[in-house]
């Protein structure tokens, strides 16, 4: 009483408004009045209206009505706006007494008030006569009697829960504020309206059989907004809001964050874990339906919701489960022992429910990390925002993904953590004897590798076999032998044998041996059924010098027979040909496109840039990404540089799998070899999503289109790789789209699955298997798999095998 605090007890409402009573008395007990009431000493007098007409009580029915817009609604079912005169003046006379005045109580007391106001306001020059008398003239309608708590219209959603809530949010993160705060939520009426019609019929239908009265609904949004809140069957009969003032035990719904705490330990979907019964506290744990696995993933155990799994997990990690708790957004106590696994703690709905969508925002904003590099962006926000994140693994993610962006050869990469290592294989006997052949290679050796045990070996030295052996007839019988046993059909494959490939080597490697014979066979064999041979005979025409069959050939039905033969001619003739290139630049096929392409650059014919500019355009509408080489090609032809090429731009949206792959998920894919041509057999990749994430999502997505089945491995160089998953059978045809580099820290050993590119960033979504360790191809390849099981089937693959289907296992 002692200090003059206010120069009008408009201050002093508003102050109180400000919810600083308790504030005030700590401040008089403190001497520190000054500080408490500086929002108020802040503003000018209009402001202190404000602030005072949007908090002061306007009386209500159950429960107080505070500022003016939750006293329109109440009352007159609408928005302070929306008033008419007389209703403004209802709400105006209310401040003095609102209990006596209030409307819903004793309307005509309050309509004769309110008439008494505005007849002082006309004499006062604040109003106008005119819309005083239409004042006098309108019926006082009320809306109907409900809760006097924010948030309600007459005969709409109960959004009391929701703004109740949210008002508490609002001062808990701000605080006490000078002037009127304005708060945007999430809410969506549409939704609030469905989860009331939804948990109303929940309850009539089955309340009573399990004699359960209440429950709760919230909804939020997959980045954690809260767009709608039903706290039970009806606010206006229980003003209580179980979503956030009822705790309960979650029971198995708590199990994901023991699974996060492992995963955050280095734990991963593959390992294992026991679901078996086990001890704690004296009882025994063990399954709801009393069934049993033995050892199995923790994903198989989080799908089953073992509760020893659980257990297991949790022994010597609360603390850590209940940091992973606590940092998405539980806040209640949790105990401080395995038990917590079971969900013995209790917390509220909407706890719940925020922690999993936390959980939900965590994998929100990696995908937008993801997708950022995936775009090339390196000005997301969501990437400075990762690299700030309390998951190490977020982090992790974004810092690479910055790297990469930043830095085309990813050199931040050996500063990064190790990642696991693949599978070591041992090597089979056979390709250390292939190994040791080489170009200085006596003709003996070559001889005795002709008569290998493994095909690989004997073909290798065919390919070796060269005009220093001509002599060598026992080495010459060997090879016609294969040509003459030359397969006029498509016979099946056996493992370890071969078809038309001995034919083939033997073919090209005659020609060297015996020309004179080979210039006579070639037009027979120049005829037969399998492309595979009329492209060896191309070869062997480039060793004979033979155009006129190389001019045949370039016309031939198979493109990768016309481009063999065309970059022959190329050799050959040079720009002599430049007729036949031309003409070869017209068609449709990448090969034979390609390779003509080649040949014409540095022509001297003044037609071929226009005519090259024009088969560009073409090719650019075509709108394949993985044809680069053939518009390279066209470009250089037309004297112009790579760099003018134009890629389609359209990338279709990254598949959400990217995600769980970049934590860890463990995704393996079956390849089943054609019994027919491709010597039957399976083996399994295991996607590495720790390393390349988007180049594995995308790799999973085609997988699931089927894209790769009845494709063939077109490269195999069984020192070295095998390549395959093109449509067309060769090295240039790929996906239409780009797959973006992932360099990582694998530095591609024995077994890892690499991707085909066509330079930096160009992905074309044919694989590679290393068939050694070939530690060079690391900078400039990603890894984006690894072999686990049947590396013997991958050994003993044939250029041309095919594969029957590519299917997820797991």
């Amino acid at each position: 009483a002692q200090y003059a605090l206010f120069d009008s007890s408009l201050h002093q409402q508003a102050t109180e408004q400000l919810s600083l009573e308790a504030d005030l008395r700590r401040a008089i007990e403190s001497d520190q009045l000054s500080l408490v009431f500086q929002p108020i000493f802040d503003l000018g007098k209009r402001e202190v209206l404000e602030v005072y007409l949007n908090s002061v009580p306007f009386g209500g029915d159950r429960v107080v009505v505070h500022g003016v817009q939750a006293a329109a609604r109440v009352y007159f079912g609408k928005y302070a706006e929306e008033l008419t005169v007389l209703e403004a003046a209802v709400l105006a006379q209310l401040l003095p007494a609102p209990n006596r005045y209030n409307p819903h109580k004793a309307p005509d007391l309050a309509r004769e008030r309110a008439l008494r106001l505005l007849q002082r306001m006309v004499r006062a020059g604040r109003l106008s006569a005119a819309a005083e008398l239409t004042a006098q003239r309108q019926e006082l309608r009320v809306a109907p009697s409900i809760s006097g708590l924010p948030g309600y219209f007459a005969g709409g959603p109960q959004l009391a829960w929701y703004a109740l809530w949210a008002r508490d949010e609002a001062r808990r993160t701000v605080g006490p504020q000078a002037g009127v705060l304005t708060v945007a939520t999430t809410l969506r009426p549409g939704i609030q309206a469905a989860a009331e019609r939804a948990l109303g019929q929940t309850l009539r239908r089955h309340g009573k059989e399990h004699a359960i009265g209440q429950g709760a609904v919230v909804v939020l949004s997959h980045a954690g907004d809260v767009l709608a809140m039903v706290g039970g069957r009806d606010f206006r009969a229980l003003e209580w809001n179980n979503a956030t003032q009822a705790r309960r035990q979650p029971g198995s719904a708590f199990k994901p964050f023991v699974w996060a705490a492992a995963l955050e330990r280095g734990l991963t979907a593959a390992s294992r874990v026991l679901d078996r019964p086990i001890e704690l506290g004296g009882v025994t744990i063990g399954n709801h339906d009393g069934r049993y696995r033995g050892e199995v993933t923790l994903g198989t155990a989080l799908a089953w919701s073992s509760n020893p799994a659980a257990v297991r997990l949790a022994r010597g990690h609360v603390p850590q489960i209940v940091e992973v708790a606590h940092r998405l957004g539980i806040v209640s106590p949790l105990v401080d022992d395995a038990g917590i696994a079971l969900g013995t703690s209790e917390v509220t709905l909407l706890e719940l429910t925020s922690a999993y969508a936390a959980a939900a925002a965590d994998s929100a904003l990696l995908y937008r990390v993801l997708a950022a590099e995936d775009r090339g962006d390196t000005t997301d926000a969501a990437l400075a925002r990762a690299t700030r994140h309390g998951d190490p693994r977020v982090r992790l993610v974004a810092t690479r993904a910055l790297g990469r962006l930043r830095d085309p050869t990813f050199a931040l990469r050996d500063s990064l953590p190790p990642v696991a290592a693949a599978p070591v294989w041992p090597e089979p006997a056979w390709r250390l004897r292939l190994r040791a052949l080489g170009r200085g290679t006596d003709c003996g050796t070559l001889r005795r590798a002709l008569a290998d045990s493994a095909w690989p070996v004997r073909l290798r030295a065919a390919d070796l076999a060269g005009q220093r052996c001509a002599g060598d007839s026992a080495a010459i019988g060997l090879l016609r032998g294969w040509l003459d046993r030359a397969p006029v059909d498509a016979p099946v494959r056996e493992p370890g044998g071969v078809t038309w490939h001995a034919a083939a080597h033997a073919l090209v490697a005659l020609a060297r041996l015996d020309p004179a014979r080979m210039r006579d066979a070639l037009p027979g064999l120049a005829v037969k059924p399998r492309w595979q041979l009329r492209r060896a005979v191309a070869r062997a025409a480039l060793v004979l010098a033979d155009t006129a069959r190389l001019r045949a050939l370039a016309a031939d039905r198979d493109p990768n027979v016309q481009e063999e033969a065309i970059a022959a001619l190329a050799t050959l003739t040079g720009h002599a040909s430049d007729e036949l290139y031309l003409r070869a630049i017209e068609g449709d096929r990448v090969p034979p496109v390609r390779a003509a392409a080649e040949a014409l650059a540095g022509s001297p014919r003044p037609d071929v840039a226009p005519r090259a500019m024009a088969a560009f355009r073409r090719w650019v509408r075509r709108g394949n990404a993985s044809e680069r080489d053939v518009r390279v090609a066209l470009l250089k032809a037309a004297g112009r540089p790579a760099s003018d090429d134009e890629p389609p731009a359209a990338r279709s949206a990254l598949p959400r799998d990217a995600v769980a792959l970049a934590l860890g998920a463990d995704v393996r894919l079956r390849v089943t070899m054609d019994r027919a041509s491709g010597g039957g057999g399976s083996f399994v990749v295991r996607l590495r999503g720790d390393v390349a994430p988007i180049m594995a999502a995308r790799i999973l997505e085609l997988v699931r289109r089927r894209y790769y089945d009845g494709l063939t491995w077109h490269r195999v160089e069984h020192d070295f790789v095998i390549q395959g998953g093109s449509p067309g059978a060769n090295e240039y045809v790929g996906w239409k789209e780009y797959l973006r580099d992932e360099l990582g820290t694998l530095a591609h050993p024995r077994g890892t699955v690499g991707m085909s590119t066509r330079g930096h960033d160009t992905g074309d979504a044919q694989w590679f298997v290393n068939l050694r360790d070939n530690a060079r191809l690391r900078t400039d390849y990603t890894v984006f798999g690894e072999v686990v099981e049947g590396i013997e089937v991958v050994d003993g693959v044939m250029e041309g095998d095919a594969i029957a289907s590519i299917r997820v296992v797991r």
